[in-house]
């Protein structure tokens, strides 16, 4: 990191009066007094990579400029987007530590940048052919993916005081999805998480209430205005137990 000049922001990821869950692994001020003496080097990576990671969180924002130009040619539509970086920030930090690690990210993208590009502009091209490709499907979900799933679902229909978003906590997301494999609702293969059968009919059955994020952020809204006063807890629970009863009554009968 020598030569990086560091804007830590530390009240972005400690605050003493909002700790709730376990979110984070930090370095602590024993081993600013040792360093890496006595480590092995698999210890010494590990410990790089939650350094590095910390610097990341308390940098400055990445920013840059998202350019969509769309062109039309011979009455068909295309697409072209780019981007240019304004401050680069935490991802400098980010790149210098895989550049000494010698790897990439798996989600990493090469950016392209658009040529200066104003509406009216015409553009001659030489030559012009048309290929047929074929798209590939989504990938399988691995762990890592399905925990940043988890953390990220329905969380644009959550409001911002809200104390959780996404499905489950930084806590439980890792349990839930031992408890699914568990129950033989899913399934290892390598790295990635397949739905066995009964995990097919156990979403085939559940009503569309259960399956989707946007009960819990209901349910979130719901708790923001139990904290502001606006509504009952007796009431919430209230509603809760109507809907579990419905529930019950529809679907008990499916085998």
């Amino acid at each position: 990191m020598q030569g990086v000049k560091l804007q830590a922001d530390l009240a972005r990821v400690i605050h003493d009066s909002k700790v709730t869950d376990h979110h984070a692994i930090l370095p602590t001020t024993e081993f600013v007094k040792k360093g890496f003496e006595g480590l092995t080097e698999g210890e010494k990576k590990l410990l790089s990579l939650v350094c590095a990671k910390l610097l990341c969180a308390v940098s400055a924002p990445y920013t840059y400029e998202a350019v969509t130009a769309v062109f039309s040619c011979s009455g068909y539509p295309f697409t072209a987007k780019g981007k240019a970086t304004l401050c680069e920030g935490w991802r400098e930090i980010d790149r210098l530590f895989r550049s000494s690690l010698k790897t990439k990210a798996e989600d990493e993208e090469e950016e392209s940048e658009l040529p200066e590009v104003a509406e009216g502009q015409t553009f001659d091209h030489a030559a012009a052919e048309i290929t047929e490709h074929y798209t590939q499907p989504p990938k399988a979900f691995t762990e890592d993916t399905l925990l940043s799933a988890m953390e990220n679902a329905g969380k644009e229909d959550t409001p911002d005081e809200a104390e959780r978003k996404g499905l489950g906590t930084t806590a439980t997301r890792a349990g839930i999805i031992e408890k699914l494999i568990g129950a033989d609702f899913a399934e290892r293969k390598g790295r990635k998480l397949i739905p066995t059968k009964d995990g097919y009919n156990l979403v085939a059955i559940l009503p569309e209430a259960l399956t989707s994020p946007q009960l819990t952020a209901e349910w979130e809204t719901r708790l923001v205005e139990i904290a502001k006063g606006t509504q009952t807890p007796a009431d919430f629970m209230e509603g809760i137990g109507e809907m579990a009863a419905g529930i019950v009554k529809t679907y008990s009968a499916i085998s």
